[in-house]
């Protein structure tokens, strides 16, 4: 086994998962570190306190000569934050070290291999990053213990304040995408859409993609990532609790293997063989997996030729319900998006609702938790809740001003009694989640059970989720981070329908944009096609958490 230096300050972060923290602090302790740095995010509800301080006693138990320092959060920052923030602080006091997360068990030749490698490597501009991770399946790179890549994996890994410094928001970053850097790289060429996409969002929003934007940084830099030719991380975090959940993850559960020296390679050249390699099991995983378009073409004829054969009708009362709180009423612009849903459906009724509608059907139905609704900080979280209420009270479709109907509603809507649209994959992807269940298209009989839990989430468990964040917050208390979490632990999700994203806002917003310039592709084209209605994410309430 590789010698550690005990001198190489470790840095560990954490959330709520004793479960898999014990595992790791266990390799921790078998090395025993002369500094641990300890970062906790806090958690997201009450309930998950419990957790949160179980993770959090077994990293206490310290039984070795070693100087503790912790960073532990008493609100939750969300994932993207805690960890940025987390390897800002342990960088702030130290020159260089190596980072854990609480779901990447190390061998114990991970400490002695990064702790040799940054020393040797210290001051070599050339090099930016050490990985612990290997995802070759077997395949040995080059003549050395390890290989020189222009990936950057992270989850056990080491680095150098001297490169972690510089890990912020590009604000050249669109010279960067207009030159079309990635398509002369021949490790990236391949994969460019996917690596624009999440560099652009690393570099537009500072909360999210800290992961890109670290890898971006050492990419423009011209930095190398020291690659192990043996697999000296195991993830075993890819369960359904996960943060970053992915079904059928390709390198979850690598085993990690021991290594007793290093051999230095000859060469200190990129292996772009075997950066392609890992791309390619990674990018063609289910990760990458859609629905495909003819597919959803077929679903939605089934849907409608079903429907008119069967003379089938919705369970769920016809009518469809719109908020524009503003008494002077909507933009041009909404009225006319909104005037579809009245045009294709014409045997559903239209109720809009104002201020003035509102607080009369509060004062009628919900006195009760009037205090609550007015105690809500931003107006998008009163526009939020209500429509729970208007739905579990008398039922029918919800739907955004901003959503535009392209076909007769009906046949999406047969043969249930609640139904969710998701949301596009691609906010998921920006949000690092594994799907999102939206808020801004929902249909419901009343009185179902599942519109009181989210009831109940949004004006009784509340209390803990804080605004430290505004947009995450409002996400969070009452908008489409809630619905999903709900839904997550719903008693009653086997009643509720969720409708594909490809049927009910099937465009991201970027892709949005583009058909507002009229730069519509084939492929977009089909997208609206196949679609029964379009979400424009037109996203008004965004000023509010500017205020």
């Amino acid at each position: 086994m590789i010698p550690y230096n005990r001198n190489t300050a470790i840095l560990l972060i954490l959330f709520n998962r004793p479960d898999t923290i014990r595992k790791v602090f266990e390799r921790i302790r078998e090395v025993k570190p002369k500094k641990l740095y300890l970062a906790a995010d806090g958690p997201r509800n009450e309930k998950e306190r419990e957790e949160c301080d179980a993770a959090r006693a077994i990293v206490s138990c310290i039984d070795w000569d070693c100087d503790a320092i912790r960073l532990y959060q008493e609100r939750n920052l969300g994932c993207d934050i805690h960890c940025y923030q987390a390897i800002s602080w342990f960088f702030e006091q130290e020159p260089e070290g190596i980072i854990l997360e609480d779901d990447c068990v190390p061998s114990l030749s991970f400490f002695g291999f990064c702790s040799t490698l940054l020393e040797r490597y210290r001051n070599d501009e050339r090099i930016g990053h050490i990985a612990g991770s290997n995802y070759q399946f077997g395949k040995k790179r080059g003549d050395g213990s390890y290989y020189f890549s222009n990936l950057t994996h992270v989850g056990g890994w080491a680095g150098w304040r001297r490169v972690w410094k510089n890990v912020r928001c590009d604000k050249n970053y669109p010279l960067f995408g207009r030159l079309n850097y990635l398509s002369s790289l021949p490790s990236h060429a391949p994969f460019q859409t996917h690596w624009n996409k999440y560099f652009g969002m690393a570099n537009h929003n500072p909360d999210f993609c800290w992961d890109f934007r670290y890898a971006y940084t050492n990419l423009v830099n011209n930095r190398l990532s020291v690659i192990p030719n043996y697999n000296l991380i195991s993830n075993i975090g890819c369960s359904d609790k996960a943060t970053h959940y992915i079904k059928d993850y390709p390198f979850a559960d690598i085993k990690n293997e021991e290594i007793d020296t290093i051999l230095h390679p000859s060469f200190i050249c990129p292996d772009v063989e075997a950066d392609l390699y890992s791309q390619t099991k990674e990018y063609n995983s289910s990760r990458e997996s859609l629905i495909k378009q003819d597919d959803v073409f077929y679903l939605k004829e089934r849907l409608n030729t079903v429907t008119v054969n069967n003379h089938i009708k919705p369970k769920i009362p016809r009518i469809i319900h719109q908020i524009y709180e503003d008494m002077s009423g909507p933009t041009p612009l909404l009225q006319g998006i909104s005037q579809s849903w009245k045009e294709l459906n014409p045997d559903w009724e239209y109720r809009f609702w104002n201020k003035k509608d509102i607080d009369a059907f509060l004062g009628m139905y919900y006195p009760d938790l009037i205090p609550i609704y007015q105690a809500f900080p931003y107006d998008v979280q009163r526009w939020d809740a209500v429509r729970y209420l208007i739905l579990y009270k008398i039922g029918g479709l919800y739907v955004d001003m901003d959503y535009e109907c392209t076909e007769n509603i009906s046949p999406l809507l047969c043969e249930t009694e609640c139904a969710m649209g998701m949301e596009p994959r691609g906010n998921a992807v920006l949000r690092r989640m594994p799907y999102i269940v939206g808020n801004a298209f929902m249909a419901t009989v009343p009185g179902h059970p599942y519109f009181k839990e989210l009831i109940d989430a949004v004006f009784h468990d509340n209390k803990d989720r804080g605004a430290l964040y505004p947009e995450r917050s409002i996400l969070d208390t009452t908008g489409p981070y809630m619905t999903t979490r709900v839904y997550d632990n719903s008693k009653y999700k086997e009643q509720v329908s969720l409708i594909p994203a490809e049927l009910v806002a099937p465009l991201t917003r970027d892709e949005v944009l583009k058909v507002m310039d009229d730069e519509i592709s084939e492929g977009l084209a089909n997208k609206i096609e196949n679609s029964f209605a379009i979400h424009y994410f037109l996203g008004s309430w965004y000023e509010q958490t500017k205020k």
